[in-house]
């Protein structure tokens, strides 16, 4: 499927810390407009091209044939945002419909992923968990971590089947996607290193609060790694690809462990908001309005909520 990835390809990976022979391992692929199209269902329109990179994905019970593909596009769409910027759209695409998966680098198998000994690396975005298995594997006698990747940070939850509702009608069951299950995690040490802007984003805050919390209830051992805040970069992938050019791939490789070694436990602060405005409703329905906050400013044990919707109450509430 596809052709061999280009000069220019291999060069853009490697600035990422993907290197020629790893994204051979990894069998990346280059594929056409219509080619691409076809692999995550669109179809070939004049305002939209879906040539670009392809990510196999790869079950570690069977590594024989692909089980499912994501696209990264050479030109993806073009988005406005609210501060005026343009900013890339649809990037990744996945074909609609198909349950969410995590991303197995190669060479990591059930062994792996039940040897409690060895840690995880949870991180968004294949390019990312490809990196840090470089990282990893840089001492070609010891794996000194698995890297997983998530398609985005919430993509670790997803339709996972199908149930009668109330009514009859069949309906989708969300939850953890079942890849979760191929994981030992109960006495194990995990990580969660998402981009630099889980600093500023509350989207991507709430999504490292409940995947924590979900690895936690599995008996994990829940660290949370942060990118330095002088990298300059976003993605992990970037920061390494950068100190290599700068210095080494060593150095990119020591870089990596001194960000795991800073990692803390997730705070247990987090549960408890402090500044809060809620909504009292007494018997009568009157209702104390004097603050409004946001549904992203509180943690909801995990929870995924809209975005925008208000709430109105006290401040200085507090909800435990």
């Amino acid at each position: 499927f596809g052709s061999s990835l280009t000069d220019n390809d291999l060069n853009q990976l490697t600035n990422s810390f993907v290197d020629g022979p790893l994204a051979e391992a990894a069998s990346l692929r280059r594929v056409s407009d219509r080619e691409g199209a076809d692999l995550v269902g669109r179809k070939l329109t004049a305002r939209a091209n879906y040539a670009g990179i392809i990510f196999p994905y790869f079950s570690p019970l069977d590594r024989s044939r692909p089980i499912e593909y994501r696209l990264r596009r050479d030109e993806p769409d073009l988005e406005r945002k609210s501060d005026g910027s343009v900013r890339p759209k649809a990037k990744y695409l996945w074909p609609p419909g198909r349950p969410n998966r995590l991303y197995f680098p190669p060479l990591i198998t059930q062994q792996h992923l039940s040897n409690l000994n060895v840690p995880v690396v949870v991180v968004e975005g294949e390019k990312k968990t490809l990196a840090m298995h470089r990282v990893a594997t840089f001492d070609p006698e010891l794996i000194s971590f698995v890297s997983l990747g998530v398609g985005g940070v919430w993509n670790w939850r997803g339709v996972i089947g199908k149930a009668h509702s109330a009514n009859g009608s069949r309906t989708n069951v969300n939850g953890v996607i079942e890849d979760f299950d191929l994981v030992s995690w109960r006495g194990r040490k995990a990580y969660i290193l998402f981009d630099a802007n889980v600093r500023q984003n509350s989207s991507v805050q709430g999504a490292r609060r409940a995947l924590a919390s979900e690895l936690g209830r599995r008996g994990a051992d829940v660290l949370l790694a942060e990118m330095p805040l002088d990298c300059d970069v976003n993605g992990i992938d970037d920061y390494l690809g950068k100190i290599a050019q700068e210095k080494s791939p060593s150095e990119a490789c020591r870089a990596v462990h001194a960000i795991l070694k800073s990692a803390k436990p997730p705070s247990k602060k987090s549960k408890t908001c402090t500044r809060l405005s809620v909504l009292i409703v007494l018997g009568t329905g009157l209702q104390f309005s004097l603050a409004t906050h946001k549904l992203n400013e509180v943690p909801w044990r995990g929870a995924r909520r809209p975005r925008s919707a208000p709430v109105y109450g006290m401040q200085g509430f507090i909800l435990k």
